[in-house]
């Protein structure tokens, strides 16, 4: 999960979700709430709905709004609610928490609604063939010397329609209740995943990532809902068999008891086969999780793979995640093919059996025999081809089950604790020391593939740490488990008094640690040892921008109230004004997902921005001078960081070490560890560590040697705009020209953007800088209604499903189907 620039210590707010709500009550008011209920059993109240349908297409207004008791906030109240007993009733009991219990005493009610539905249709359809041998009887009777009476057979005729309108109304409703609630479930444990997935620790972020989070709410949360409309068929199924069973013998006597028999001797059989589902749907979702992180880290690292040319490495070991979980589907497709075809064949051959017998033992076979045996033969046949596939959807939804309760039960994040306001300092550290989460890969859950990235995280973190606690990281050498000690941390023994409304900067060489003291003054460290005081809540501006999919203005408020006044000096000490008139839109501009149509430089501009605004007593900034221009650069120093910020407690990283004659306070880093701190002309006079770095980085120079160097630069650049190259040496360009120009190209663009064909970037998103006073090219609006076709599907777009399957495949499945209907019939 990315890291917000604006930080504050979060607070739970039970109703966060309510707003939300309000997006799905667009539409008219739902019939559904006063409908009677013959219009709710038959589902009128939708013919308004359907008629608008007829005479046009329907658009998202005309669907009606959400009942209230089907909103995410009162189910996920509910289920939040049992969830939490649930916990609480396990830690009493000394047993381990269950999903399923939660979910059971949160949704029992539709369950049992749901499953009376599905028995009542079970009693009409077995009535069914009763009723019809009764009409064979009447007719036989109507030819004899005594005929029964014409009302009798009009009953049994309304007899026989009504227990079919009934069977289907029956069904009808149990199908309709039981794919609610599936979609009701599955709506509330996405937002239990959610939630939670915001107070993971950074352990269980290690153990799952973004993507293994995104296959619970996706797949897994998906099969809990088909569950749920054939998960009651496991249980219905064998009672409704044995029934149908007790009346083929009444009606035919022993000779039933044979197809009986293969029917029972086969469903252990097939039973068993179902049972080794589970774990093999177990085995495949493991490596589902293994190859969807893969990927996401494939896709988040493009830049670093191509660069030093890993594409074949990461590609081969994508493929054998992939191979070995295709190995996993196939065994299941395979058991599920084998156990559909027996339960396919097996009523067929069970009633002929049946019947051979009957006659050989000397019955004779008579019309109100015959049909009524055919029937219950006929009924039997689709619960038994319903059930190895309710038995699979039920393995599955279980393992999914397990693994979302495994998630829920996974580690939170240590609550950090509230500013303390009265507190003498900013921010205090007494014999602090913090880490970094690592993969435990001698736990049982680890696969080969998160051993491999334990050992290479291992191998990182010896490096940058240093000798101070590289004992420390040998004791582990056996086991990737980080204990809580100090021995185990990254930055070790910190003792920090920072006073208020102070600018302080942290420097350091490259892996000293000083993002990490920043995040471990965020809260986003595990802390093993020591004490952590803030007095005030916190801002932070992260070293890579984080860029909301949202209009400028939204990205800077981040939820805040908007105040108008400050907003402007927030946007001008951040040197984002000529940006703003550059925009199409100013600041209503729409920003691409992870701020596409953005430049390095405006990105991190406008994460500074949001995190200057926010109004925060402590703002903590890391390096965000170095994606910008010299000049820019400049500008944000002064305007920014020492004027618009004064009065705040800031804490900057940086490695723009000319600036640091400015700030009040120095800290200064090496190893994991602060090795210097005091004000500058003390370290400077120490000689030390602070003043080795300063000599080797260049610190101290003057701005005049700062401007040359950009002044030829922008000369480099300018020739090649013009086209002048080093084998003319005579077409030279002054110092006047390039001031001049400068003058000219500054006032249409920001200098940051011609940096590493940033210029061409931003041409490419429609908001071209001309250099002669032409106004930029208005962009469209990035997020524009998405296009959507009406009426029946083409025929081109069935064609092109049947040419991506493959000719022989789907020739030979439409083969096979049209046999297996004909064998049906004949």
């Amino acid at each position: 999960m990315g890291i917000p620039t604006s930080y504050t210590v979060p607070v739970t707010n039970q109703n966060e979700g309510d707003h939300l709500d309000t997006l799905f009550k667009k539409g008219p008011y739902s019939p559904e709430n006063t409908a009677p209920l013959f219009s709710r059993v038959t589902l009128w109240w939708l013919n308004g709905l359907f008629r608008t349908g007829y005479k046009r297409q329907i658009e998202e207004d005309d669907l009606y709004e959400m009942l209230d008791r089907n909103t995410s906030t009162v189910l996920c109240k509910g289920m939040n609610e049992s969830w939490e007993r649930e916990q609480k009733q396990a830690k009493l009991k000394d047993r381990n928490p269950s999903l399923l219990r939660a979910v059971v005493k949160n949704f029992w009610r539709r369950y049992y609604t749901s499953t009376i539905t599905l028995e009542l249709g079970d009693i009409c359809q077995i009535g069914a063939p009763l009723m019809l041998q009764q009409v064979i009887n009447f007719i036989n009777a109507s030819n004899s010397e005594s005929p029964p009476s014409a009302g009798l057979g009009y009953g049994l005729a309304v007899g026989m329609v009504a227990l079919t309108l009934s069977q289907n109304l029956f069904y009808q409703q149990w199908n309709l209740g039981s794919v609610r609630m599936g979609i009701l479930l599955r709506s509330s444990l996405i937002n239990m995943v959610f939630r939670k997935a915001t107070t993971l620790s950074a352990r269980s972020h290690l153990i799952y990532p973004d993507g293994a989070i995104m296959n619970l709410m996706s797949t897994d949360a998906s099969r809990i809902d088909t569950a749920m409309l054939s998960g009651m068929l496991v249980l219905s199924v064998p009672i409704f068999t044995l029934v149908v069973i007790g009346l083929l013998v009444h009606l035919m006597g022993p000779s039933a008891l044979m197809g009986a028999a293969i029917m029972l001797l086969v469903n252990p059989a097939q039973a068993w086969a179902m049972s080794k589902l589970a774990p093999i749907r177990k085995r495949a979702s493991e490596y589902t999780d293994d190859r969807i992180r893969l990927t996401t880290e494939i896709l988040q690292g493009i830049k670093v793979i191509k660069f030093f040319a890993w594409e074949s490495n990461f590609l081969q070991k994508l493929s054998e995640i992939r191979s070995q979980e295709l190995k996993n589907v196939n065994k299941l497709l395979r058991i599920r093919g084998m156990v559909a075809a027996s339960t396919a064949s097996l009523p067929v051959f069970a009633s002929a059996l049946s019947f051979v017998i009957y006659a050989v033992v000397g019955n004779e076979l008579q019309p109100n025999i015959i049909f009524p045996a055919l029937a219950y033969f006929t009924i039997l046949r689709v619960p038994l081809m319903v059930l190895p596939s309710a038995y699979t959807t039920v393995a599955d939804a279980y393992v999914a089950m397990k693994r979302i309760e495994t998630f829920l039960l996974s580690e939170d994040e240590s609550p950090i604790p509230p500013p303390e306001p009265d507190h003498e300092f900013a921010l205090t550290m007494k014999n602090a020391s913090f880490r970094w989460e690592q993969l435990d890969a001698s736990s049982s859950s680890a696969s080969p593939l998160k051993e491999e990235l334990v050992a290479d995280v291992d191998d990182i973190a010896m490096t940058a740490i240093g000798d101070n606690c590289e004992a420390a990281l040998n004791d582990q050498s056996d086991q990737a488990t980080v204990t809580n000690d100090t021995q185990s941390s990254y930055l070790c023994n910190l003792n920090l008094q920072i006073p208020r409304g102070i600018l302080v900067a942290v420097v350091g060489p490259v892996g000293a640690g000083k993002s990490s003291l920043l995040q471990a003054m965020v809260g986003n460290m595990t802390k093993t040892n020591g004490q952590v005081i803030r007095g005030s809540n916190i801002s932070y501006a992260s070293q890579t921008a984080w860029i909301q999919n949202a209009t400028i203005r939204d990205n800077i408020l981040f939820d805040t109230p908007f105040d108008e006044d400050r907003y402007w000096k927030v946007i001008k000490a951040c040197c984002l004004e000529k940006d703003l008139d550059l925009f199409p839109f100013g600041d209503q501009t729409e920003i691409g997902e992870r701020g596409v149509n953005l430049s390095g430089g405006q990105k991190a501009r406008l994460s500074l921005a949001r995190s200057v605004y926010f109004n925060a007593g402590m703002v903590i900034m890391d390096d965000p001078l170095s994606a910008v221009d010299a000049h820019v650069g400049k500008r944000l120093w002064q305007d920014c960081v020492l004027d618009e910020l004064k009065g705040r407690t800031r804490i900057i990283a940086t490695h723009q070490l000319h600036v640091l004659p400015d700030v009040d306070y120095i800290i200064c880093m090496k190893n994991g560890m602060v090795t210097e701190e005091g004000t500058y002309k003390d370290l400077m006079a120490k000689g030390a560590d602070f003043n080795e770095l300063m000599v080797q980085y260049g610190g101290v120079h003057n701005d005049e040697d700062e401007e040359g160097q950009e002044e030829e630069e922008i000369k480099a650049r300018l020739a090649e705009k013009i086209g002048w190259s080093d084998n003319q040496p005579d077409q030279t360009i002054t110092s006047t020209t390039v001031r001049d120009s400068v003058k000219v190209v500054s006032s249409k663009i920001s200098m940051e953007g011609v940096n590493e064909k940033e210029e061409a970037d931003f041409n490419e998103k429609g908001q071209s800088e001309t250099a002669d006073g032409a106004q930029p090219v208005k962009q469209k609006k990035l997020m524009v209604e998405e296009e959507r076709e009406s009426g029946a599907v083409k025929g081109n777009i069935y064609g092109g499903y049947l040419k991506a399957s493959g000719q022989f495949l789907w020739t030979a499945v439409f083969g096979f189907f049209f046999l297996q209907q004909f064998a049906g019939i004949m």
